[in-house]
């Protein structure tokens, strides 16, 4: 089994090698005890994945790999953001993991009116979570994971998104009664719903209202279910 390994670009020496340091060279090197002349695979979180050999070991924590061969990754082409309010720490370190692994583009942590803290601080572990089912996965492009915001201050960043699209508990249709589009974003609030406030806000940006079904469904589970749904419809998933 070939082992991936992520690297970000300033780390490339040029076309035909690269550094591995920090975390991810002392997993290498102290947890699966790999050495020279061992092959695998690195990513760059930018959508490039690469075949290569372990030329290097530079004492403490840092390798250099020959490249090889370009490799497959498993990113949709797609671009489809979620909008999402903030669970539970540990719900939320599941919902990115599995967004990751399905998906995602990028996420961003809304604070609603009705959400039940704020959570701050949270984003380096959430980016190691997203980094680690990058790996997991397949895929060589790293979602990015923004800071948590006010939905006023999130929106904005979607004025040139094809589709917007929010799940409603009562109103709309199912996702996939729309034209789904390819650069898209998601909409799913805390479990006390949208607000008034925030409703006319979502409508005057022409967001769609779709519904997930007939249960209530956690924040993290409405977002999964959405996405995969929206990918499969896609032919993405």
């Amino acid at each position: 089994m070939i082992r991936t390994f992520y690297t970000p670009p300033e780390n490339f020496i040029d076309d035909e090698r690269v550094v591995i340091k920090g975390e991810e060279a002392h997993h290498a090197l102290r947890v699966l005890r790999l050495r020279v002349r061992d092959i695998v695979r690195i990513v760059d979180g930018m959508g490039n994945a690469f075949i290569g050999k372990i030329a290097r070991i530079t004492p403490p924590d840092s390798l250099t790999v020959d490249i090889q061969e370009r490799a497959d990754s498993t990113d949709p082409k797609a671009e489809i953001a979620l909008m999402v309010a903030v669970p539970r720490p540990q719900r939320m370190d599941f919902l990115i993991e599995k967004a990751v692994e399905i998906g995602v583009h990028s996420i961003f942590p809304i604070i609603y009116e009705r959400s039940p803290r704020i959570l701050e601080g949270k984003v380096t572990r959430w980016r190691r979570i997203a980094i680690s089912a990058m790996k997991q996965c397949g895929r060589a492009r790293l979602p990015e994971i923004h800071k948590p915001m006010q939905l006023h201050a999130a929106i904005e960043h979607f004025a040139d998104y094809d589709g917007r699209y929010m799940a409603d508990l009562l109103d709309g249709k199912p996702l996939l009664g729309y034209n789904l589009r390819r650069k898209a974003v998601i909409a799913v609030g805390p479990e006390g719903g949208f607000t008034d406030t925030e409703i006319e806000m979502l409508d005057n940006w022409k967001f769609h209202r779709f519904i997930l079904g007939r249960r209530i469904l956690r924040v993290e589970t409405a977002a999964i279910v959405a996405l995969t749904i929206f990918l499969n419809g896609l032919g993405e998933l």
